[in-house]
């Protein structure tokens, strides 16, 4: 019996570095989803920014973006979205939690929102 990694995980008590690996091996090496369980690392742990670097990029991978619920500009997803360096992100999404922590708040939101099939 083939059970996918993600599956045998206990998502009551997750272990961030743990769910972080299962995530990115799941996406990088072995071909089962991991978008949703980064989804849920985030979820767990809103402020492990890491986490949200790694969903941005396997979105990207993917070819795929955050679904925002308005057509108005919100800068930190609008950046989510855009084709900016990981770094550029990881600087602006820095700044964020800093002086525009209602942004985040909304990101963290979508990201929570997002349906990966």
């Amino acid at each position: 019996m083939n059970v996918p990694m993600g599956d045998a995980f206990d998502m009551s008590t997750p272990d961030t570095k743990v769910l972080y690996m299962i995530a990115m091996l799941n996406e990088l090496y072995i071909g089962d989803p991991g978008l949703n369980l980064m989804k849920e690392l985030i979820k767990a742990r809103p402020k492990y920014d890491k986490g949200i670097l790694s969903l941005r990029y396997l979105m990207k991978r993917k070819g795929l973006a955050l679904v925002k619920t308005t057509n108005e500009p919100r800068e930190l997803v609008d950046d989510f979205n855009a084709d900016i360096t990981d770094r550029e992100f990881a600087r602006k999404l820095v700044a964020a939690r800093e002086k525009a922590p209602k942004a985040v708040e909304y990101l963290l939101r979508l990201i929570k929102k997002q349906v990966f099939e």
